[in-house]
């Protein structure tokens, strides 16, 4: 909850109705308001059906003000923590329609350790059902494939491939003509 007496202007949301409050005054749990006015104890007016002259002061414990500043309310953890899971599956859809179509480097063998560390590979399927090892990746010619978690490959630009087989190449020549010149 919020630390700061109401003022004018913010917003409530109604967490601790009073009984009868939705057939005496029009308002209920997880209703939101606009504050319009204060009493001198700082309760705050609500016009529940938008009516001036039906004006409803709310008890300290009938509500909580949210923060829309700093887009923060005082929902509860369960709200929270639905609102965070749908934000990570979300992404994870993102993730996934982002990765298929991508080139990678392998950085882990995958399921059938049959593409070595080190290769290109394709991106061409992200399937859950494959809990362990989600993202199928082929060979660039489309020869074999492997299953692979996300850590075990490493997506790659044009220009950090370029620079990736540039290094390779450097440590191969660096350990055929040890103490040569680089």
């Amino acid at each position: 909850m919020i630390k700061r007496p109401t003022k004018r202007g913010d917003k409530v949301r109604i967490v601790n109705a009073e009984r009868g409050s939705l057939e005496d005054y029009g308002y209920q749990n997880g209703d939101v308001y606009e504050v319009k006015c204060l009493l001198s104890d700082g309760e705050p007016c609500i016009w529940p059906d938008g009516d001036p002259e039906r004006e409803v002061y709310l008890g300290h414990s009938e509500y909580e003000v949210i923060d829309e500043e700093l887009g923060a309310s005082t929902k509860s953890t369960a709200q929270q923590l639905a609102e965070a899971r749908a934000k990570v599956a979300e992404l994870e859809t993102k993730l996934r329609d982002e990765t298929v179509g991508s080139v990678a480097i392998v950085r882990n063998s995958g399921y059938h350790e049959d593409i070595p560390v080190g290769t290109f590979v394709k991106v061409t399927e992200v399937d859950e059902d494959y809990e362990d090892y989600p993202y199928k990746a082929e060979l660039l010619d489309g020869s074999d494939y492997d299953r692979f978690d996300l850590d075990s490959l490493e997506i790659v630009t044009y220009d950090s491939a370029r620079a990736h087989l540039i290094a390779e190449v450097d440590r191969q020549l660096a350990e055929a003509f040890p103490g040569a010149a680089a």
